[in-house]
């Protein structure tokens, strides 16, 4: 508990709802909420709640165009969650992180990020992430001129 008798964990779910109302309306205040959520966590040693702040706030930089930054987040988010073994949520960051390098003309770390969350998807028996992985994919190499 802190002083004011709030959680670290309520106070960084505070911080993450704070930046997704945010998100697409204003820049620095999502920001600045996911890094004190990521402060907060990486201070409650809370790796769970770390990872989710790392994945939002790659989704935060890279709707507003920063998407270098937003790879160095999302690695970090699937390092986070690799170390958890939440493959369901290392799928989604994997996917994330595929639409980031496509953005940044990395088509082959695209690739094979995309095919490694689709492995985990289908581990998982996941269908609609199976889809929108498989949609991703195709994406990236009607990019390429393979449609």
């Amino acid at each position: 508990m802190t002083a004011l008798g709030v959680s670290n964990t309520t106070a960084i779910q505070e911080k993450l709802s704070m930046a997704r109302a945010n998100m697409g309306a204003n820049f620095a205040v999502a920001n600045n909420a996911c890094s004190q959520a990521i402060d907060l966590a990486e201070l409650e040693r809370n790796v769970a709640m770390e990872a989710e702040a790392r994945h939002l706030k790659a989704q935060i930089l890279f709707s507003h165009g920063q998407h270098v930054a937003a790879v160095e987040q999302m690695k970090q988010a699937i390092a986070l969650r690799e170390e958890l073994k939440d493959n369901a949520k290392v799928s989604i960051s994997l996917n994330g992180l595929g639409i980031i390098l496509t953005e940044l003309g990395d088509f082959t770390g695209a690739l094979e990020s995309c095919f490694h969350s689709l492995r985990l998807k289908e581990e998982l028996n996941d269908k609609r992430g199976i889809a929108t992985t498989l949609i991703n994919i195709g994406s990236i190499y009607q990019r390429l001129g393979h449609a």
